[in-house]
């Protein structure tokens, strides 16, 4: 059986939404209306009855030679409503739509230069699989990468900084040497002044 084309679902159903009470729907025979509309009962999104729908000389017929079944008329879907599953599918899509309607009008450079506060405030209007929200993440991304990149460059302004005093101090030392006695002379220490018993 054939899937119904998102947009076909969408206006039929919105079409039995605003329907009257006890409407129906007659789709033509054997065509791929019958199909979608069928796998549309099938997945949930409407509620009815199948019957057949007889004219009046097909029941007068039907009453004087006794037929017990109508035997012509056109399958027809009576009691149509759309059920809960049904009207959250047209919001869900609907809410969609807005969102993608939204995203078009994004200024990206205006929301790069939003401060931190804003931009988690108009992420949190959004759901976490819209694009919206996505943008969002990525410019919090952007803006952690920015802030890595100057910690980074900082450590290694640090680096450099600290290896310049290193060799200034160890050029310093050899120019103003400290003089140290070779290896082999005897090291003389001090000794302490001891007492004479008496």
């Amino acid at each position: 059986m054939a899937e119904a084309p998102l947009k076909w679902k969408i206006e039929t159903l919105k079409q039995a939404i605003a329907a009257p009470l006890h409407a129906r729907f007659a789709p033509t025979p054997n065509t791929e209306e019958m199909a979608w509309f069928i796998d549309m009962q099938k997945d949930g999104y409407i509620d009815g009855t199948w019957c057949r729908e007889v004219n009046k000389e097909e029941i007068t017929a039907m009453i004087q030679n006794r037929f017990p079944i109508p035997t012509g008329g056109r399958e027809v879907f009576s009691d149509l409503h759309v059920s809960e599953k049904g009207k959250k599918f047209v919001r869900d899509y609907d809410a969609n739509q807005k969102v993608a309607e939204d995203f078009k009008t994004i200024d990206v450079q205006k929301l790069l230069k939003w401060d931190d506060k804003k931009l988690a405030e108009w992420q949190s209007q959004y759901k976490p699989d819209e694009a919206q929200w996505i943008l969002a993440d990525q410019e919090w991304k952007r803006r952690a990468g920015v802030s890595t990149r100057r910690i980074a460059i900082a450590a290694i302004v640090v680096s450099i900084l600290s290896l310049l005093v290193a060799a200034l101090g160890y050029f310093h030392s050899l120019t103003n040497a400290i003089p140290v006695k070779p290896l082999g002379e005897p090291v003389q220490q001090p000794q302490l002044p001891v007492q004479q018993p008496q």
